[in-house]
């Protein structure tokens, strides 16, 4: 599909813009989105969303409320959807804000259509508030979005997806709290979500709930929980080959094991890691390997060994205009000796 998609670009491109043209449905635009979502080609798929929604913003508003109106939205969708790839939070915040105000104005789509449509996208605004760090904006939008789920989603397919869509809420649902240091109410929602995944077999989902259940328990000090978490993660991780997630868990191995006084293991953790992000490109992620490093280095008096690695994630969350965790690595920097 993607060799065929790239093979008939130009035509494909040139059919979209006729349908936008005439102002008919423009299905062609999903299939050229999915070729550049694909292929990690967020910057494209970008361009071709604003183009997409500056040319529907001259349809007459009497055909945006049936089935143009909720194509629309998925324009919208898909445009919100990369603004927070690139990491403008505020214009995929506006973006599904957007959203929010649109189905209001649709017609001819169902009760349950509509309110499965509106907690999808109070979900990603939580997510968005999240990244954010407004935790309180997170919670409320995942409560919102958790609320329609368990109330219109019981029956929505025959697929995982509404599973998958509750999962998703209870997880983050558990990360807020995580975040808020309210790690018995952060376990009890990712259980609530690690059930679900459990139940109807989505293993590969159920990687990211033990990753974050090792997380609480090394919070908790239960450790051997914690560490039966993070190695069923990983072992999920690597049987699907997901180079990025194992990177992630065993990078947490490294912090587990820094904790428990096992510095040989958590450098080796550390550099597995690391590895991975550098040989799959991973850049900005390497920031987060680099300061663990650092911090181990510190915490044996390596300091020379520490600044370098410290720098080095610096740089990176400084490229990123990451001004949270820049200021946290200066602090760092700051309080090493000379």
């Amino acid at each position: 599909g993607i060799f065929f998609c790239k093979l008939e670009y130009e035509n494909l491109y040139n059919g979209l813009q006729i349908c936008l043209e005439k102002q008919e449905t423009i299905s062609i635009f999903l299939c050229l989105f999915d070729y550049f979502s694909l292929n990690h080609d967020f910057q494209s798929g970008l361009k071709l969303s604003e183009f997409v929604c500056q040319a529907q913003e001259s349809y007459p508003s009497e055909i945006c409320t049936g089935e143009i109106g909720w194509e629309i939205m998925m324009v919208l969708d898909r445009l919100a959807n990369c603004y927070f790839q690139i990491k403008n939070y505020q214009k995929a915040k506006v973006s599904y804000q957007r959203i929010v105000e649109l189905t209001q104005q649709l017609s001819g789509i169902s009760e349950k259509q509509y309110q499965l449509a509106l907690a999808n996208t109070y979900h990603q605004l939580g997510y968005i508030a999240q990244e954010l760090r407004d935790f309180p904006d997170a919670r409320c939008y995942y409560q919102q979005s958790l609320e329609i789920y368990l109330k219109f989603g019981y029956d929505y397919d025959l697929t995982n997806t509404y599973h998958q869509n509750l999962a998703n809420t209870y997880h983050q649902m558990g990360m807020v709290a995580q975040e808020l240091k309210e790690f018995e109410n952060a376990q009890q929602n990712y259980q609530l979500a690690l059930n679900i995944r459990l139940k109807y077999r989505l293993r590969y989902e159920q990687a990211k709930t033990y990753h974050q259940l090792g997380l609480v328990a090394l919070e908790l000090e239960e450790f051997e929980t914690a560490r039966h978490n993070y190695q069923v993660a990983l072992e999920i991780w690597s049987e699907f080959k997901s180079y990025y997630e194992e990177a992630k868990t065993s990078h947490e191995l490294g912090i587990f094991s820094a904790k428990l006084g096992e510095f040989s293991e958590a450098r080796k953790h550390y550099h597995k890691a690391l590895a991975i992000k550098i040989e799959y490109n991973y850049y900005y992620e390497q920031a987060g390997t680099y300061g663990q490093l650092g911090l181990l280095a510190a915490s044996q008096e390596n300091y020379t060994e520490a600044r370098v690695n410290l720098q080095k994630a610096l740089g990176i969350y400084v490229e990123y205009k990451d001004e949270y965790r820049a200021n946290i690595t200066r602090e760092i920097l700051e309080r090493l000796p000379e």
